[in-house]
């Protein structure tokens, strides 16, 4: 838990897991409790100052954000994972959500597809991104 995750902190301040998975963790709670949405873009930032060339926290950021709505601010950070990882389907399908809760189905599309030509066919995941490009 935040407890676990905060002891590795303090024994690794550079520890970019632990960083990411405490940023997780206060994410999860953030709907019960939401000042812990600004504790987990802390630790998220945190993370992302350790290794700025890892995707995974601009990812949750990027969830965080949609979670709220922040589609600009989320279409930023999904934006930035596609740069950092293009090989990340998650970033790519994240992405396309994004477009498409802005009504962009132009650029909805592209994300889908790239995300669905980065998995394996017949997978559950690229079904699902079938899915979304066929109601575009």
């Amino acid at each position: 838990g935040i407890a676990d995750f905060k002891r590795a902190i303090e024994l690794d301040p550079e520890n970019y897991n632990a960083w990411v998975s405490l940023g997780y963790a206060y994410y999860t709670l953030s709907p019960i409790r939401p000042e812990m949405a600004q504790q987990s873009v802390d630790a998220y930032n945190e993370a992302i100052e350790i290794s700025p060339e890892s995707p995974d926290a601009f990812i949750q950021l990027g969830i965080l954000y949609y979670s709220r709505e922040q589609y600009d601010t989320a279409l930023t950070y999904f934006t930035k994972a596609t740069e950092l990882a293009p090989y990340n389907s998650n970033a790519w399908y994240r992405l396309g959500q994004t477009y498409q809760q802005q009504g962009n189905t132009t650029e909805a599309k592209k994300a889908y597809e790239k995300a669905a030509a980065l998995l394996p066919t017949g997978s559950p995941d690229r079904q699902v991104i079938q899915e979304e490009l066929d109601q575009l």
